[in-house]
């Protein structure tokens, strides 16, 4: 049986249990989600970290333009500001899509059968969460 529910800090979890029955009882603070709900959730995470992560490489790239461009201004050789810079990049990075939220990926851990969810049985736990 699966158990969806998001925290208050807007962790999205997800739990698995085989052989449950009875009613499960969620962490202090979190909200039961149908699996729409947290399909839903995780998509719009997936989405949220995808474009920040496309924001700091777009700003990175911005940086070492400018760090390049100061180098030649300064009267150092083209070739070793390159190198220095790592300016201009030598290949562009596919953009990425559906990238999951670093910290929590997909996250499984095993509980204990007398675990803190109130939940009896050998099942998996996985959390997300936005941010890098």
């Amino acid at each position: 049986m699966d158990f969806y529910f998001r925290m208050p800090d807007g962790a999205l979890s997800a739990r698995h249990t085989d052989g449950h029955s009875g009613e499960v009882m969620l962490p202090g603070g979190a909200t039961a989600l149908t699996r729409k709900e947290y399909e839903r959730a995780l998509n719009e995470l997936n989405a949220a970290n995808a474009e920040q992560i496309n924001q700091q490489m777009e700003a990175e790239r911005a940086q070492l333009r400018t760090d390049y461009e100061a180098l030649l201004a300064a009267g150092i050789p083209e070739g070793t500001a390159r190198r220095i810079t790592g300016y201009p990049p030598q290949r562009a990075r596919p953009p990425r899509e559906n990238v999951p939220p670093i910290e929590g990926c997909a996250m499984a851990q095993p509980l204990r059968a007398d675990s803190q969810f109130g939940v009896r049985g050998p099942f998996i736990s996985v959390s997300w969460r936005r941010g890098l």
